[in-house]
């Protein structure tokens, strides 16, 4: 029991500090950030105001981190799926109406979506912590409990943590500089890219919770060093993704003229949403795959330096700069800059594909 609180003691140790460094810059030079990765003074204007609301989250998101791997780690995921389901849909909730000011609140455009995001990320942190406490986990236990971890569990454990939170950091802030691109293209670009965002979010649930319980069976299997059903598992899941991400995808596809019409957009707006959710309801399952079979095995088999160095390198070597060159230098309309930027889910699909069959990804780091 001690063992696993002090688990604990240390992912919240390491997630709090690694979310401390992408806090501090983010929140103090956001500017300076942002101009890392583009020269575009208006796309630099837009991410510091997104930039410096979203720091907040990498300290929620950090905490979270640590409290939902210690709860599946003792079979319990159901927990964190919980807590980022209902995150989720309060998400997609805020964001309508703080973007297009919806009842007495103003319309913040992409400043409000920020804040349904830091608002949900609290809430996400809130709920799950409220679970462990209310249910009597065993990860409930004093501060000092929790940090009284030997130096060997620290360094093994900070081996493993590392790359995926600076995966996770990295993977953010490139989303940020999309985000801030589509926002660039025009008021009515971004009102379409907000409501596809918000729309797309509620067929989501769904897959996080499959990722969340491969995860479970991919740790639990290579603790018993049943590695045929750590390969084997999550191969049947991936089959099942694929086949709920593709009717989920027509599903989205055939509702979507009606959902937009609840947000009242003009007639721009709703050409462009429609697109836009066209774009995404035939890569649904594309980007579902990645979301299982990146965070609900590879890293749950413990591959962390491998996710490091996908995660960072397609969003910023592929993704950031197709969308930049779709949008400011060949000037296609935004539903095309979306296709180009599932470019980079095909290319993080076919990699991570070889590598789940290659079972390289696989590591049992209990000797």
């Amino acid at each position: 029991m001690d063992e696993v609180r002090h688990s604990l003691g240390v992912s919240l140790a390491i997630a709090v500090s690694m979310g401390l460094l992408f806090f501090v810059p983010n929140f103090l030079f956001p500017e300076s950030v942002m101009s890392m990765f583009t020269t575009d003074v208006k796309v630099i204007e837009l991410g510091i105001t997104y930039s410096r609301i979203v720091a907040f989250t990498y300290i929620f998101i950090a905490i979270t981190f640590a409290y939902a791997g210690a709860s599946r780690s003792i079979e319990r995921a159901r927990m964190p799926m919980y807590a980022s389901s209902i995150a989720l849909i309060l998400n997609t909730i805020l964001s309508y109406i703080l973007i297009y000011g919806v009842f007495i609140f103003p319309s913040l455009g992409l400043k409000g979506a920020a804040i349904a995001i830091l608002i949900s990320r609290f809430v996400e942190m809130t709920i799950l912590i409220s679970i462990i406490y209310t249910t009597k986990s065993i990860l409930v236990a004093p501060i000092k409990v929790l940090f009284q971890f030997s130096k060997a569990l620290f360094i093994k454990m900070f081996r493993l943590i590392i790359p995926i939170v600076l995966g996770d950091g990295l993977w953010i802030l490139g989303t940020t500089a999309c985000l801030a691109i589509y926002t660039h293209m025009g008021t009515d670009v971004g009102a379409a890219v907000h409501i596809s965002n918000t729309i797309q979010n509620l067929f989501l649930i769904i897959f996080f919770g499959i990722a969340s319980a491969c995860g479970v069976m991919v740790g639990k299997s290579i603790g018993e060093r049943d590695y045929d059903k750590t390969f084997l598992y999550p191969k049947k899941n991936i089959v099942l993704t694929i086949t709920l991400a593709i009717i989920s995808g027509v599903i989205l596809i055939l509702v979507s003229p009606f959902i937009v019409r609840l947000f009242q957009p003009s007639a721009i707006v709703y050409d462009y949403s429609i697109k836009i959710l066209i774009v995404i309801g035939l890569g649904l399952f594309i980007r579902m795959y990645n979301l299982v079979i990146f965070d609900g095995i590879i890293k749950s088999g413990g591959d962390a330096i491998y996710s490091l160095i996908l995660s960072s390198a397609t969003i910023w070597l592929v993704g950031v700069p197709l969308v930049y060159i779709g949008a400011f230098v060949w000037k296609l309309p935004i539903y095309l800059v979306i296709l180009l930027a599932h470019v980079e889910e095909l290319v993080q699909a076919i990699i991570t594909f070889r590598r789940f069959l290659s079972k390289k990804w696989i590591h049992n780091f209990v000797k």
